[in-house]
């Protein structure tokens, strides 16, 4: 399944309101209304640093909703491609629509929001008693509020009153906002009493219309059939000025959402990642499953003298008594050797390994007496006592290989006789 998922693979839902989306909030019924009225409609997803900058000035750029708005540097982009005759349409977020166009007058204020709820009354319980005596001096619609910055600022009042549009003689629309336009020299096109909900700006030989809501582009306002959503929603297109190509930018929606999974299962990463996930799998399967049939249960191997010998040689590694161990072995070598019987013998006994080894009788005899003398000193390293351990085994190994040789000689006769 993992590995079908390179030919085919869904699309996870980025919970951004983009032309993607078919969710209440989403502008996908917009962009489709918009691509099949007109010859060219398409989607960004470039940088718009770097989109505008070939872009022809006879588009319309629309930014309904975005998930962040532009940087200054995006900003100085799209305002020098703008001011050579290019078309924007803005919208905010009916939620956050806090911006303002730099290099022109004109910004969308946040409002103030309905305090109503179960929660902002619970806050205001467990506040009220804390702040009694500062209430007390200030009158509640004249309260100061801080702003991100840190500053005291007074939010203007949630817009009331009236829709007015000047794109339509119609005036029952549904508009939903939560900021106010300040644009002064700008033509007011959508007006909720008092307040400015959408302007149109002449920047250069290009034109802006900002739009403080972007509710009028989702998908539930124009699915309310008895409302002109839809109309009023076209006619704010159409009012950034005449033109066939649409260009409706995700970018913004793209780089403003959370990446931390999204940059894995980018179009590009995806492949190694469901692949890395495959090698995951079928690791955790190896270690949790057997590959082939049951196997026969295998009775638990018996512990031998070879344990016992590991064993004991651990203990004498952690005490350091290398000493120990080749006193240990050089006394076993001597009994093997039968040297504590041959006194004075020791060269009719020592003659057979020294042939066996291609050396003298003095040399095996300095051999033994050198491991002699290292097992009487008080301390001993582990790399001295191995090094004598390992030349008096060579010695030993020479005794075992001439004994087989002399009982091999000592048979060949009786078998020739027997024959």
């Amino acid at each position: 399944m993992l590995l079908g998922l390179q030919i085919w693979f869904p699309r996870i839902d980025a919970q951004v309101n983009d032309t993607y989306s078919v969710d209440v909030g989403g502008r996908n019924a917009f962009f489709q209304f918009a691509q099949r009225r007109l010859s060219d409609v398409e989607r960004n997803h470039e940088p718009l640093v770097e989109h505008v900058t070939w872009l022809d000035t006879d588009v319309t750029i629309c930014l309904l909703g975005p998930a962040r708005y532009p940087s200054p540097r995006e900003w100085q982009s799209i305002l020098q491609w703008v001011q050579a005759g290019g078309r924007l349409l803005l919208a905010c977020q009916w939620d956050q629509a806090e911006v303002a166009i730099p290099g022109i007058s004109a910004q969308v204020t946040q409002t103030q929001k309905p305090d109503n709820g179960f929660l902002a009354r619970l806050k205001g319980e467990v506040k009220q008693g804390q702040k009694d005596s500062e209430d007390s001096k200030v009158k509640p619609e004249e309260k100061p509020t801080t702003d991100a910055a840190g500053k005291s600022s007074k939010l203007p009042p949630l817009p009331t009153g009236a829709n007015w549009t000047s794109l339509m003689s119609a005036g029952n629309f549904t508009w939903k906002t939560e900021g106010v336009i300040d644009a002064p020299g700008a033509e007011v096109l959508v007006k909720t009493g008092d307040t400015a909900q959408a302007v149109r700006i002449r920047h250069g030989t290009g034109t802006i219309v900002l739009v403080a809501s972007d509710q009028i582009f989702s998908n539930a306002a124009l699915f309310e059939f008895d409302r002109p959503n839809g109309v009023l929603a076209v006619k704010l297109l159409e009012s950034a000025g005449p033109s066939a190509t649409i260009v409706f930018d995700e970018s913004l929606n793209e780089t403003g959402t959370p990446r931390v999974v999204g940059v894995l299962l980018d179009p590009m990463l995806r492949p190694v990642t469901i692949q890395l996930l495959a090698l995951i799998v079928i690791f955790a399967w190896r270690g949790n499953r057997r590959f082939g049939g049951l196997l026969p249960t295998v009775a638990p191997a018996r512990h031998d003298v070879a344990d016992h010998t590991n064993s004991l040689g651990n203990l004498y590694y952690k005490a350091h008594h290398g000493n120990g161990v080749l006193r240990e072995y050089l006394d076993q070598l001597k009994t093997e050797l039968r040297l504590r019987y041959a006194a004075g013998h020791e060269q009719r006994v020592l003659a057979p390994i020294a042939r066996e080894i291609r050396s003298s009788v003095e040399e095996v005899q300095r051999i033994l007496s050198e491991a002699e003398a290292a097992a009487r000193k008080p301390k001993l390293s582990r790399r001295e006592a191995a090094g004598q351990i390992r030349k008096l085994a060579r010695l030993r190994q020479a005794s075992r290989a001439n004994g087989r040789q002399a009982r091999a000689a000592q048979g060949a006769p009786a078998s020739t006789a027997g024959s």
